[in-house]
């Protein structure tokens, strides 16, 4: 049930030091990431019981909340809060929800299958209250070949797409409008990291769930859920604390079959990211994840690359800015393919932004 966490035996998290744990908590030696403010969000995101906090205090960690977009789980925790941003993120659920259901009637009209990725949809499922859940746009994964048919529909409600490569770089198709939120179509559920995602099986496997608002609409299965939401924060260099508390609600909420998860994260050339996330989540969450049979090895490299992996750079303005980028995305590749596939994408970035600046001193002598 959406909301109760199934601890041990029941589904896939064991407090650190529970005999329900399959196993003796694992023992991480580095220094945690996170600052004394974010462990203080986290025991209280983690705590079922509001905490008393002077208003010094409360300021302090309401402000961090919004920084790290957890602010709306944790107002009910913290005491009197802003009434006013708690009605303006309730207000932007609804018109996302809104849009979602006209997006999904649409696409179901036109025979286009899609399936609801995070976003309100995942707010529905896991979040109390459901418009927790912060999200600027809306994402939909579906087949490759349906793309320009769900493009199609979404034009004739007034969305504008931008050029759709199909290249390896790319990962969904972006739908812009000038009232409505941001869509994207995901073709890819990643293209970082040489990650390399069978969509037919995804959308084969995806399931249908009653959702208030919106009737029946299709989600991934738990298992696939749960690796989506893996690489996701990865992809982001868990840079969020709401990104971990997304897979903290899923894994407290849903029965993993750990093997299958193993098996699809080979599948997907996607271990080392699962690994990643699994450190975090132990190391910094204090959580126990049990059933997945990670090698003891693969662990302990993930959590010795973690600090470089998710040190905060500014955005890459140089070759050599770019070039370390993605000599970090390597690091985080599961074999030999992967980093060739993070060469090509550092080459064709090269080239891009070589492009740009052509036609920017193109334009300027015209």
């Amino acid at each position: 049930m959406p909301g109760k966490h199934r601890w041990g035996r029941n589904g896939n998290l064991a407090r650190s030091g529970d005999a329900a744990g399959k196993s003796a908590p694992r023992v991480y030696t580095r220094k945690s990431m996170l600052s004394e403010t974010q462990r203080e969000l986290v025991h209280l995101l983690r705590a079922d019981a509001a905490q008393e906090y002077g208003g010094d205090a409360r300021e302090r960690l309401w402000q961090a909340a919004l920084d790290e977009e957890v602010a709306v789980p944790l107002a009910t925790k913290l005491g009197p809060t802003d009434e006013a941003y708690l009605l303006e993120q309730q207000l932007q659920h609804q018109t996302r929800l809104h849009w979602l259901e006209k997006i999904l009637r649409r696409l179901e009209a036109a025979s286009v299958g899609v399936v609801n990725l995070k976003g309100p949809v995942f707010g529905e499922r896991f979040y109390r209250p459901p418009y927790g859940r912060p999200s600027l746009d809306l994402d939909l994964a579906l087949a490759r070949n349906e793309v320009p048919a769900a493009v199609r529909e979404l034009e004739r409600l007034g969305y504008r797409s931008e050029p759709i490569l199909f290249v390896p770089m790319d990962q969904h198709a972006v739908l812009l409008h000038d009232f409505a939120p941001e869509v994207e179509l995901h073709y890819r559920l990643l293209s970082e990291f040489g990650v390399r995602q069978e969509m037919t099986g995804f959308l084969a496997r995806a399931r249908t769930v009653e959702v208030p608002g919106l009737g029946t609409v299709r989600v991934p299965d738990a298992e696939d859920e749960f690796l989506f939401l893996c690489a996701h924060a990865a992809k982001h260099r868990f840079s969020k604390l709401r990104w971990m508390y997304d897979l903290f609600l899923l894994l407290g909420s849903s029965s993993l079959d750990g093997d299958a998860v193993w098996r699809r994260a080979g599948e997907m050339h996607a271990r080392s990211l699962l690994a990643l996330s699994v450190v975090v989540l132990e190391r910094e969450w204090g959580l126990r994840v049990s059933g997945i049979p990670i090698p003891a090895s693969r662990l302990a490299r993930a959590a010795r690359i973690l600090p470089e992996f998710t040190k905060v750079r500014p955005p890459a303005r140089t070759k050599a800015q770019l070039a370390n980028r993605y000599a970090r995305d390597m690091a985080a590749c599961d074999d030999l393919r992967g980093r060739l596939r993070c060469c090509w994408r550092l080459g064709a970035s090269f080239s891009q932004r070589a492009a740009k600046e052509a036609i920017g001193r193109f334009a300027r002598v015209r």
